[in-house]
């Protein structure tokens, strides 16, 4: 949890809650890539207390020309968490960054960023694949007012975090066909954790443990090994993979399993973003973000159409039972892209 609540150029007053309950946690002051300053929580807060959110409260800092002098002339000021480096604060500046909240919806595992990145240094703050860290960080992101130029991207059960998305966020989902979205999953999966290489966050790592044990046995590439394999996936790797666009868009909870009434619980949820497009047909997104930001963009790069990804999407779809897993999401997918296709 963390905040700037005041920057007057001269005074930056904020908090921070550590993961701890009872550390203290600790800020770098940077100008661009230089370290200013780095300090310790140096005000209580007693309310993180009586909320039960730490033990002492003394997540509270105040930086001023004191600890920095020429603190009002810096430009490119930011505020980190120390340990992670994780970005808490910017400075805004009025030609660069674009006066807007954006929140992006990632449907996939398997993270796509080449757009997120170029969305990313157009705002105040940025926070991309935020779930990585936790549903209190997500929570945080979501619920911010204080910061009018914010772009988060992240991965979370739509329903769970409805109302907690503060009304000043444009909303923005790009959907990608379902047999290539759970392609990518399953060649990641079987590459197995594969240390600070892996595609999968901490969390999910431990989420899709067993899956990722399952696949990492299976020749993949082998349409009768993997024919075989996926006629005697365990229920709870089953269970894990079914329907995962319409669990994200539908679920109270990211363990709901799927149900009938999510398919119109999903495309209810969707009518909600100010924008949702395609992966493949990036006029169908693009349009709408550059009017909206008033910046021209590049679409996200698809893989080549002769990848391993595509290759195992098509062999994919000519099994019954993958057809049978993915049922509601190939519904949420088809449904869009045909209400798309009478405006593109």
């Amino acid at each position: 949890m963390f905040d700037v609540e005041e920057d007057s150029g001269s005074r930056i007053v904020g908090y921070l809650v550590p993961d701890s309950f009872t550390g203290i946690p600790r800020i770098r002051v940077l100008d661009g890539e230089v370290c200013l300053l780095e300090l310790e929580a140096n005000s209580a807060r007693p309310s993180l207390v009586a909320a039960g959110r730490h033990g002492s409260g003394q997540c509270g800092f105040v930086v001023s020309e004191q600890e920095i002098p020429g603190l009002s002339t810096v430009r490119h000021l930011e505020i980190q968490e120390a340990e992670s480096r994780f970005t808490i604060y910017r400075r805004f500046l009025e030609k660069v960054h674009v006066p807007l909240k954006l929140l992006r919806l990632e449907t996939c595992h398997v993270r796509t960023t080449s757009l997120d990145q170029q969305l990313a240094r157009h705002f105040q703050l940025a926070h991309t694949m935020v779930d990585r860290l936790g549903r209190e960080t997500v929570t945080q992101t979501v619920m911010m007012t204080s910061c009018a130029s914010h772009f988060v991207s992240a991965r979370f059960p739509y329903r769970e975090f409805e109302f907690s998305i503060a009304d000043e966020f444009r909303r923005l989902c790009v959907l990608d066909d379902p047999y290539v979205e759970l392609a990518q999953t399953i060649l990641a999966l079987s590459k197995g954790v594969g240390g600070q290489e892996s595609v999968f966050g901490l969390r999910e790592q431990l989420s899709l443990e067993d899956c990722m044990a399952f696949f990492s046995d299976v020749d993949i590439h082998n349409r009768t090994s993997l024919r075989t394999a996926l006629i005697a996936m365990p229920s709870n790797v089953e269970s894990e993979l079914a329907n995962q666009l319409a669990r994200l868009l539908a679920a109270r909870t990211s363990d709901e399993s799927p149900r009938s009434t999510h398919l119109a619980s999903a495309l209810e949820s969707l009518s909600t973003f100010d924008i949702v497009g395609i992966y493949e047909q990036p006029n169908t997104y693009l349009e709408g973000l550059q009017e909206l930001l008033g910046l021209p963009l590049n679409p996200e790069q698809p893989s080549s159409p002769s990848s391993d990804i595509y290759k195992l999407a098509d062999s994919l779809r000519d099994f019954p039972l993958i057809h049978d897993l993915l049922d509601m999401d190939i519904q949420v997918y088809e449904t869009v892209r045909e209400a798309l296709a009478a405006n593109y």
